[in-house]
């Protein structure tokens, strides 16, 4: 059985095996991959936050 493959899925996805699963699985690892990247953005954020927090109080301090 031969699903098509939306656009997506290239970026996503590396793996042929993945590509041929349902489409139901195919939705459920998109949104755990999308729940990583949204995680990963979260940690970057607060990253850049803190490192500006430090930087802005070691300029004060001098």
């Amino acid at each position: 059985q031969q699903y098509t493959r939306a656009s997506y899925d290239n970026i996503l996805f590396d793996d042929d095996q993945e590509q041929r699963k349902s489409p139901q699985q195919r939705a459920i690892l998109l949104n755990e991959r999308q729940r990583e990247l949204s995680n990963e953005r979260q940690r970057k954020l607060s990253n850049e936050r803190q490192w500006e927090l430090s930087n802005t109080t070691t300029t004060t301090l001098e």
